[in-house]
């Protein structure tokens, strides 16, 4: 969905294929001229694919980032393309909103390899995960489906110059040597991100903001200054997510609210690529007071591949059975708002009603009338 990450896959392809001309880009008004290897953005595909070729053109098409498929300007696309093979890719297959990305692929997964399996395989490099109490009180900030309320989150969190004091306090205890860090952080706001920028960098820790507003040269020129050490870190929003390749990342800083598995595992994966010289991946994630409403099971699940009827256990024992080299340690403070958490999503039948309820709209949302009780169990 953005010309960087087509620009990064199709120089992966000619890497690979060892063919500096292979494929050609279709986004921000680029048009192909052969439509023979087309790298394309979904908004252009939309748009123009009925009209630049017939539906069995090609032969072979593959969807990055697959999990968005139930998006209406997918469907679109997949509803004209009839390829002899479809592959569609995601690090994240689980939806917030339950809806299958099945029904695209025949019903079935051709291939599945899970976070704890491929740390195992040694396929990812391990995780030192630290969750680190940060003081602020989250308990009054609005509150739907949807989370935190952004624009309360943004008033928390911007110009919190006392957090950014606990932040670098664990940065200078957790990392061995700062100078050579290079980070990403995850930040709630485009002003928070920038607040945080210049935060670091009056403190010693060269960083900048990279967004969605920010300059285009800004967004290109910044991978290479993090690679280079020219700053130790990125500070972002709603940009880095996906599809971004940084595998010399060595530290995540999470410093917002994260209660979706899918956002929080796409926000981890920002670190956990293989590269010369890199033995681990530190995770810093700053937990506050969090309302009741907010939930510490799907990412722990997620992370750790523990039955959510087994995670409280887990906390309570500091995580002891993870994959290999890998960490997860709560903060005294941190772990009793986990363990508080988790207890209170043992079901109730207040809980089992919320949940029916919430399964029921998202059958009708997709016209699959009522759930049976296999479906709502299962």
């Amino acid at each position: 969905h953005r010309r960087e990450i087509l620009e990064q896959a199709l120089g992966t392809f000619r890497r690979v294929l060892g063919d500096g001309a292979f494929g050609e880009l279709w986004v921000d008004g680029e048009t192909p001229s052969r439509f023979e290897h087309v790298f394309a953005s979904v908004q252009t595909a939309s748009r123009g694919l009925e009209r630049a070729v017939p539906a069995d053109h090609f032969h072979y098409v593959v969807v990055d980032e697959c999990h968005h498929m139930p998006a209406e300007s997918y469907q679109k696309t997949m509803r004209w393309l009839a390829p002899e093979i479809l592959l569609g890719i995601t690090a994240t297959p689980e939806r917030s909103d339950g809806r299958s990305l099945l029904p695209d692929f025949g019903g079935r997964i051709a291939a599945e390899l899970r976070l704890w399996h491929a740390l195992e395989k040694e396929l990812l490099v391990p995780f030192e995960y630290y969750g680190l109490s940060d003081g602020v009180d989250l308990r009054d900030a609005k509150w739907s489906r949807a989370g935190y309320g952004a624009a309360d989150l943004d008033a928390i969190y911007t110009g919190n110059e006392a957090r950014v004091d606990v932040v670098v306090a664990q940065l200078e205890r957790r990392v061995g040597r700062l100078h050579e860090m290079r980070a990403v952080a995850f930040c709630v706001s485009v002003e928070h991100a920038e607040f945080m920028a210049r935060a670091f960098t009056e403190r010693g820790i060269p960083a900048i903001a990279v967004h969605g507003q920010s300059d285009d040269a800004v967004r290109d020129g910044a991978k290479g200054r993090l690679e280079r050490r020219e700053i130790r870190v990125i500070c972002t929003c709603d940009l880095y997510n996906e599809g971004v390749d940084l595998p010399f990342v060595d530290t995540l800083i999470l410093l917002r609210p994260t209660a979706s598995a899918t956002l929080f595992m796409q926000q981890l994966g920002r670190g956990l690529r293989l590269a010369p010289g890199k033995t681990s991946c530190l995770v810093l994630d700053f937990i506050g007071q969090h309302r009741k409403e907010f939930r510490f099971d799907d990412i722990y699940e997620a992370l750790t591949g523990i039955p959510k009827a087994k995670l409280e256990a887990a906390a309570r024992e500091g995580f002891p059975f993870l994959p290999g080299g890998c960490v997860l340690e709560l903060d005294p403070v941190a772990q009793k708002t986990v363990l508080a958490s988790l207890k209170r999503q043992v079901p109730t039948v207040e809980h089992l009603v919320r949940e029916l309820r919430d399964l029921g709209a998202s059958f009708a949302a997709n016209g699959k009338g009522v759930p049976t009780l296999g479906e709502f169990l299962e």
